[in-house]
């Protein structure tokens, strides 16, 4: 594992940052200050990723996913880490977010989960989502569960799971091997 990364890991606040720091004491890392991500802050992001590339290590909650889209809105393909949400949930406070996970969940997340957005395939449409039960079936969300855990991808909605799964680059073959038994 490495003890940095060529590009900037990109969390919300800063306790994020010092979870991240915990683990990766030498790793770069930007925050974007919360959900009213600034002008500012997407230029530098857009910057950055141009120079470096950047690693989007956001919570596993409807924030998070709405600065995750505008980053990658403006900053363009960037990589993407996606911790489970009950891997970071604190329930003493019942709050949610990176900086409650622990370091061995951030070790791995950094090590095994970071998919590369700038790769590409044939994307997957709204009928492929529905043949392979994915959409619009009484069992879709429990498979789109499945594929979530497979490719750590976070559990999203049929049109959320599809739009990450061709960010991506998941081939229809490779959710055919994770869905059959």
């Amino acid at each position: 594992m490495p003890e940095t990364f060529n590009e900037v890991i990109v969390v919300e606040g800063n306790r994020d940052a010092a979870k991240i720091k915990a683990v990766f004491p030498r790793a770069d890392i930007l925050t974007t200050q919360g959900a009213a991500i600034d002008e500012d802050t997407l230029m530098r992001l857009r910057e950055l990723n141009a120079l470096r590339g950047l690693i989007l290590m956001l919570d596993p909650d409807y924030p998070g996913e709405r600065i995750r889209r505008r980053i990658n809105d403006v900053a363009g393909p960037t990589k993407h880490v996606f911790i489970p949400k009950h891997a970071c949930i604190d329930t003493r406070k019942n709050k949610v977010g990176i900086e409650h996970a622990s370091d061995d969940t951030v070790r791995q997340a950094l090590h095994d989960y970071v998919h590369d957005t700038t790769r590409s395939a044939k994307p997957i449409g709204r009928r492929d989502m529905a043949v392979l039960g994915l959409a619009g079936c009484a069992q879709a969300s429990r498979r789109r569960q499945v594929i979530a855990e497979a490719f750590k991808l976070g559990m999203a909605n049929a049109k959320t799971m599809r739009k990450r799964l061709n960010m991506f680059a998941v081939t229809v073959d490779q959710l055919k091997a994770v869905l059959q038994p």
